[in-house]
């Protein structure tokens, strides 16, 4: 579980670097950092309780940006109350362990999404495809009527 934590933080430090997944990025970060320095050394009723918290209020920072990562983070919070359940009835913790990891990669993808939709280029306006590929529509319209109307570069 550890390399997977310094995993999903090399990949949101990465994440950070484009101004789509900024925010959603940072977000996810601070609520790791809260979590890393104050939550996870704290007995069983303070953990479950404390990181469903964390969870609802990381969910309403990101709702207005990242739907889905949203969602992710308030269907983290009842998964919190099932891992309450199996430490109260002494249960093993790994099938909470699995689903708080798989809930938390696909916000992490979800986030990450925003790369696909604006490309990793900051000033991209086209078509992922168009932009990947150097489609630019201008240069064949010109090369059809013989005009000048698109920028010389």
């Amino acid at each position: 579980m550890i390399y997977m934590d310094w995993a999903i933080l090399f990949i949101c430090v990465l994440l950070l670097i484009n101004k789509a997944t900024r925010e959603g990025a940072f977000i996810f970060i601070s609520a790791k950092v809260i979590y890393s320095l104050f939550i996870i050394d704290t007995s069983a009723t303070f953990y479950y309780s404390l990181t469903a918290a964390l969870n609802l209020i990381s969910g309403m920072f990101l709702q207005y940006k990242y739907k889905i990562a949203a969602i992710c983070a308030f269907v983290l919070v009842p998964v919190n109350v099932l891992g309450f359940y199996l430490w109260v009835n002494y249960y093993s913790p790994d099938l909470y362990n699995v689903i708080s990891g798989i809930i938390i990669i696909i916000q992490l993808i979800a986030i990450s999404m925003r790369l696909l939709t604006h490309g990793s280029s900051r000033d991209n306006n086209q078509h992922p495809l168009a932009f990947l590929h150097g489609f630019n529509s201008n240069k064949a319209c010109d090369t059809m009527c013989k005009t000048a109307s698109s920028k010389k570069q």
